[in-house]
């Protein structure tokens, strides 16, 4: 009987109204005991887990006129992974994230002020292992949170009910809220797939893009 070990990546991403247009990039480690190894695809449990520890916490600047392309975006980035000695093969799912994000927010509005906070957390997993084969290692995306996509639901669900009010949840392409704009009065639209926007915001969207911006359903 041995211990294999595998990784995962955990992250998150956060908008913030900021005064200029930064990345901050937080990484943390921790450590995992788990029932059996994830290679196979089935569920397991978690024995133990280290508490996490800070690691690195970077600042970038993130000038949307300069990134709106999304080939040159994605280059960028993959140079901010490797400056904080990551794996960019590893991070590719986050990588390509912010640059469809990145290339949205750029549509929208060059002179977006806003602090996009990513949280990475590298586990490292140990599990007991009883064949004597090749311990498997190797680094997987464990978890995927972008920018609080629950907001936008609960706008889809309201609607189909026939409330009135937008409940104070925010437009997916310029995250100002619906309540909150212009006093309220500017105008909603939904797509063919659910989604909603600022009608403006979505027209915009449309002119580089013909698919929605949350779950890419070509339109």
């Amino acid at each position: 009987m041995l211990f294999a070990n595998s990784s995962t990546l955990r992250y998150s991403l956060r908008r913030h109204h900021g005064t200029d247009q930064l990345l901050q990039v937080r990484l943390g480690y921790s450590s995992r005991l788990i029932s059996q190894s994830p290679s196979a695809g089935l569920p397991y449990d978690i024995l133990e887990e280290t508490p996490l520890t800070p690691i690195a916490d970077a600042l970038f600047p993130l000038p949307l006129r300069e990134l709106e392309d999304p080939l040159f975006c994605h280059a960028y980035l993959v140079e901010l992974v490797s400056s904080l000695n990551l794996d960019s093969m590893s991070c590719n799912p986050i990588i390509q994230k912010i640059t469809s994000l990145v290339t949205q927010w750029a549509a929208v509005d060059y002179d977006a002020k806003f602090q996009l906070v990513v949280d990475i957390d590298y586990i490292q997993m140990f599990w007991r292992e009883e064949s004597r084969g090749p311990v498997r290692r190797g680094v997987m995306v464990e978890e995927r949170i972008v920018l609080d996509k629950a907001g936008v639901a609960a706008t889809v669900a309201a609607a189909a009910a026939g409330k009135q009010g937008m409940g104070g949840e925010e437009c997916s392409v310029c995250y100002e809220c619906y309540d909150e704009e212009k006093g309220g009065d500017k105008e909603v639209a939904k797509i063919p797939c659910g989604h909603m926007f600022h009608k403006s915001c979505i027209l915009t969207w449309f002119q580089c893009s013909n698919s929605c911006p949350l779950c890419r359903a070509k339109l």
